[in-house]
């Protein structure tokens, strides 16, 4: 199954295209009420489950508006009033992919909430006045809310913080103020594991049970997991997959680059349509993956 995308142009200078590649699928709620500062309990796994559907890949979200914000920077820009609500869109994505480098511990949190700083002062300077006013206030905000949703939760440190509060403080200078002053512990941003998770038995299989598969289905015929074609010689060498909370459970690592599921080779998209079905005959996939040059089998039985 092949992640759907819509192709997001960021326009600068009139005339020179950014392309920002973002994952068709909604932001969670959870998410949304984050960022409207309504929101303080810490994540379950199944929120962070959620993220990585909407987000994709966080690090390449965050490296192609970074990319965007320094051509700005180099040449200027015009948005119409017609690419705003588009542009503001690609500006929450960066938070959520903000949130999810947190939820995940990565590294890539407080980088994120930069580029979301900066890309907020960007569209002040390329959108029409009173446009700019509007979005760029919401954008700052909702930056804003999160920053302080991290920081309360361990996601972020207390400089980094304070350097998106002076970012984004001319915009939204209320929101800007309380990360200046000391923000209560909450606890751990994310305190329960995912709900279904495969399981090692005793001599060593991964398991789930005929529910937990069908569930996982049903979870990824609306939104599957994001796989990027992999070029060798002779075509496509198989699917390099973005791993998520369960995937990781069942033994499947980033860059991981599928060539096999169940005695299918995988060296076309449309060889992926049927897979799930024949999973669900065979009642287990088998899963031929290359991992720093060695191949692996991962294996996922009904159990």
């Amino acid at each position: 199954m092949m992640h759907v995308h819509l192709a997001i142009a960021l326009f600068l200078a009139g005339t020179f295209p950014v392309d920002v590649t973002v994952a068709a699928v909604d932001a969670p709620p959870r998410f949304a009420a984050i960022v409207n500062g309504s929101f303080v309990e810490a994540l379950n796994g199944d929120d962070v489950f959620a993220l990585e559907r909407h987000v994709g890949d966080a690090a390449g979200l965050i490296r192609d508006v970074g990319d965007a914000v320094d051509a700005v920077a180099r040449q200027g820009c015009t948005l119409t009033t017609e690419q705003a609500s588009r542009q503001r869109d690609v500006g929450e994505r960066v938070l959520a992919a903000a949130l999810l480098e947190a939820a995940k511990g990565r590294s890539g949190a407080a980088i994120a909430l930069f580029v979301a700083s900066d890309f907020t002062a960007a569209l002040d300077r390329c959108l029409p006045f009173g446009i700019a006013t509007s979005q760029v206030s919401e954008l700052a905000q909702h930056t804003l809310q999160l920053t302080q949703y991290l920081r309360s939760h361990g996601g972020i440190d207390e400089r980094d913080a304070t350097r998106v509060g002076r970012q984004l403080g001319r915009w939204a200078p209320a929101q800007a103020a309380l990360l200046t002053r000391p923000a209560p512990a909450a606890g751990a941003l994310v305190l329960v594991p995912a709900s279904i998770r495969c399981r090692t038995t005793a001599d060593g299989r991964r398991v789930l049970s005929a529910s937990e598969a069908r569930d996982i289905g049903r979870r990824y015929q609306d939104r599957p997991p994001a796989f990027a074609p992999v070029f060798g010689p002779r075509g496509i060498d198989g699917m390099r997959i973005v791993t998520d909370a369960f995937l990781q459970s069942c033994g499947f690592q980033d860059g991981d680059v599928v060539t096999r599921i169940n005695d299918v080779a995988v060296d076309t998209p449309d060889r992926m349509l049927g897979i799930a079905d024949r999973i669900g005959r065979d009642r287990r996939a088998v899963v031929v993956v290359l991992r720093g040059g060695t191949m692996l089998d991962v294996v996922i039985e009904e159990g």
